[in-house]
């Protein structure tokens, strides 16, 4: 005979498809709105990305940089009229940003470090083995920054240690620049 908690657990059982279809719906619902946040979220990163990089090129473009893709923005151009330095460390910032999400793009490299550089601040010598390296591969940029570092270090005592470049490597560097046609490192051998 069937009893109440019979019908009760066989009427159950006739649901449980309905239910396994809505429990798969709402399954598969979820999974297509993640799948569309992931989609936003790589939107939004690449848009941002993509931000940083033409922030980066507009601000710090490289002289005499075959790769560039804006007008060249002189060294003693990358300082504010105004001295506020916090423009130049947005830059950096954005520069930054560019630099580790496009590893491919080398120009960035030279472009992040060039406003370091100029920023100034302390722990510069630990970025010296990059513009070395950079410098090595004939880049006029990277030579002026060696002389750049060398001529802001040489009286100060930011960093500990012997000067992290010396004067006359810091020389033969500004003589490679110049001799590349680098407008500042002309100037400043023709002082």
């Amino acid at each position: 005979m069937l009893r109440p908690v019979h019908a009760l657990v066989l009427s159950c059982l006739a649901l449980t498809p309905i239910a396994g279809a809505a429990l798969g719906a709402q399954a598969s619902s979820e999974k297509s709105d993640d799948a569309a946040k992931k989609a936003a979220d790589d939107a939004a990163k690449k848009a941002a990305l993509a931000e940083a990089i033409s922030v980066c090129d507009r601000g710090a473009s490289v002289p005499l940089d075959p790769e560039a893709k804006a007008p060249p923005v002189q060294y003693g151009a990358l300082f504010p009229q105004d001295f506020d330095l916090t423009k130049l460390k947005t830059l950096a910032d954005k520069c930054q940003a560019a630099m580790l999400g496009a590893p491919q793009e080398k120009r960035l490299t030279l472009e992040w470090l060039r406003v370091q550089v100029a920023l100034n601040q302390p722990g510069l010598a630990f970025l010296l083995p990059q513009i070395k390296l950079i410098a090595e591969g004939g880049s006029p940029e990277a030579n002026y920054l060696l002389y750049e570092v060398y001529s802001v270090h040489r009286r100060d005592g930011a960093d500990a240690g012997p000067l992290p470049v010396s004067r006359d490597m810091a020389l033969e560097a500004l003589q490679k620049a110049g001799a590349a046609g680098h407008l500042t490192a002309l100037e400043t051998l023709l002082r």
